[in-house]
């Protein structure tokens, strides 16, 4: 008759306890499903915010073109907190060709004003 061994939560370490709850949860088909679920979202949020970016990213080309020029803070900001990101989070380029007339644009150290665009 063989011998059973029975173990107590007392003589399980805590290592083999964390590998058996590691087990139950990545054998479950739940936690796939759930995962699933959370990388689509993430999917559609980024793209949203990619859409977004080109977006704006446009909108500003556009009024730098329409000025004729770009201010250095313009132009930081356009690069660091837009194209760069875009660019990450795998914006397909299709602001490329705004982007490339806006940085052969003049840039001065600050916004001046004339009659017309005050």
């Amino acid at each position: 008759m063989p011998s059973e061994i029975i173990y107590t939560t007392s003589e399980l370490s805590t290592q083999t306890l964390v590998l058996i709850v590691f087990g139950v949860i990545m054998g479950s088909g739940g936690f796939w499903m759930l995962l699933h679920k959370i990388m689509e979202r993430w999917d559609w949020k980024t793209k949203l915010l990619i859409g977004s970016a080109h977006d704006r990213i446009s909108y500003l080309c556009e009024s730098y073109i329409k000025k004729g020029y770009i201010t250095k803070d313009e132009l930081v900001n356009l690069q660091n907190n837009l194209i760069v990101p875009y660019k990450k989070l795998g914006g397909n380029g299709g602001v490329k060709a705004l982007v490339t007339i806006v940085m052969q644009l003049p840039v001065r150290d600050h916004l001046l004003y004339t009659k017309e665009e005050s």
